[in-house]
């Protein structure tokens, strides 16, 4: 999701009909540049090397997402029907791409399915696989102290910052039957990991800074950073 202002002035964008590397391209219509909607940078145009400013956003299913947001006002996209034309492509392990892409980085498979970040210019992946028995992760780079949350439910993971103010916290999974609530350590508050507010406990009604992450494919986002860096829990 990214913010449509830019050049002093609010801009309107549709669809391109066209890929860059195996991801859709975005136009602006005031201009006709061409934008990644992976990056959010113009790669073609008037305004090419323009960077949108980016915003932190969930991919949740509807019953995760209603129980947060109970008053939302949703966008019917089509009133025949609500499936998805990529439904087969998404299940299926081996098609890479529209035209067949080559998953060169054998690091992950290529459909495994990652949150990416950029963090001070470092790119970073947690793949979901990796959260097994556990639904956090408490990881630190280039100064940055992140917390990832993992919803096997929701098949979703959400990126936030640890600081709470001037306070650093710690996070572990906490007993639940929603397998999305984890713990802090530093103050035994409960945190609700999809929303990242605070549910019951010295903190509570306190959220955490949600960060901006990319839900992807390793192949696509790989594609986008060769040079990724990798989270994995056994080091």
């Amino acid at each position: 999701m990214y913010v449509r202002e830019f050049a002093g002035k609010v801009n309107s964008f549709g669809v391109s009909g066209k890929l860059w590397k195996d991801a859709l391209v975005m136009y602006d219509k005031e201009s006709g540049s061409y934008w990644s909607h992976i990056t959010g940078k113009a790669i073609k145009g008037k305004y090419k090397g323009t960077q949108l400013k980016s915003l932190p956003v969930q991919h949740l299913k509807w019953k995760e997402w209603k129980k947060i947001h109970p008053d939302t006002k949703v966008l019917v996209k089509s009133r025949f029907t609500n499936r998805s034309t990529y439904d087969s492509y998404n299940k299926s392990r081996d098609r890479l791409g529209i035209v067949g892409t080559v998953n060169f980085d054998r690091r992950l498979d290529g459909k495994d399915k990652v949150l990416g970040l950029i963090v001070d210019d470092i790119p970073l992946v947690f793949p979901h696989k990796y959260f097994v028995g556990f639904n956090s992760a408490n990881y630190s780079i280039a100064g940055v102290d992140l917390l990832v949350v993992f919803s096997k439910d929701a098949q979703v993971a959400t990126a936030y910052n640890r600081k709470v103010g001037e306070q650093l916290l710690t996070f572990e999974t906490a007993e639940s039957s929603e397998g999305h609530y984890i713990r802090d350590l530093e103050t035994g508050t409960l945190w609700n990991g999809l929303s990242g507010e605070a549910v019951e406990g010295k903190l509570k009604g306190l959220k955490l800074e949600s960060l901006v992450g990319t839900q992807a494919f390793w192949f696509g986002w790989r594609g986008f950073y060769p040079r990724t860096v990798i989270w994995n829990p056994s080091g």
